[in-house]
């Protein structure tokens, strides 16, 4: 588990293409890029003010990562694997998954 100032990084999701992994810190999601086998440094893609955002995974073609986001309800969320163009897929409604993955449609 890596450290973040007391904070651990977890719900940690390789890229299928293997460069680079997300995870969660303090309830953000950060990006790490790996190359040659080492991690580079930690981008925070969400920022959560009153919300708790987890779960975050890579795309089959590690463009893009989905991640749940929680403030009064549960929200599924897709970026692409910069941070950039959110956007809200579905509210989450009688439903708390704790893990979620991509099809292949």
């Amino acid at each position: 588990m890596l450290s973040f100032a007391n904070a651990s990084f977890h719900r940690v999701s390789w890229a299928p293409d293997n460069s680079a992994i997300v995870g969660v810190v303090r309830g953000n999601i950060y990006y790490m890029p790996v190359k040659d086998g080492a991690l580079g440094n930690a981008i925070q893609l969400t920022a959560t003010g009153d919300r708790k955002n987890s779960s975050p995974i890579f795309s089959p073609d590690s463009s893009k990562i989905a991640f749940i986001s929680e403030k009064d309800n549960l929200v599924l969320w897709v970026m692409n694997s910069d941070g950039s163009e959110k956007r809200k897929v579905t509210d989450l409604y009688m439903s708390r998954p704790q893990i979620i993955e991509w099809t292949a449609e």
